[in-house]
């Protein structure tokens, strides 16, 4: 992480996103005695995806092929399935804007707070 006066830079590599990708799908799972996980990326550049399997600690993940799963599953990511009604690109120019300046008007809101609450 680099970080100067107003940013705080990222460079990932493939194993750092594996690792995010992992952390925030484990939130999803709920087995009584743990997790194991295995996933990796797939596809190329254009058509990249993540396809992740997570199972109880005993079983066995080595034997699950990642490949035959993509072919099986639809995508069900939070925004894979998001309706089209809910995608901006789907917006008027006007709606668009609007949703821009609540968004930066809820921004400079947050800053002014963050600010406050460090005095």
């Amino acid at each position: 992480m680099a970080l100067n006066n107003r940013h705080v830079y990222f460079k990932l590599n493939s194993d750092d996103i594996l690792s995010i990708v992992k952390d925030r799908l484990a939130k999803d799972v709920k087995f009584k005695d743990g997790h194991s996980a295995v996933l990796n990326f797939l596809g190329d550049e254009k058509n990249l995806r993540i396809v992740a399997v997570f199972s109880d600690v005993d079983d066995d993940l080595e034997q699950i092929d990642l490949n035959e799963i993509d072919k099986e599953i639809d995508f069900n990511g939070d925004l894979s399935t998001m309706s089209d009604a809910g995608n901006i690109r789907n917006l008027t120019d006007e709606e668009r804007e609007k949703i821009i300046k609540k968004l930066s008007r809820r921004n400079y809101i947050q800053k002014l707070n963050n600010f406050f609450q460090k005095k």
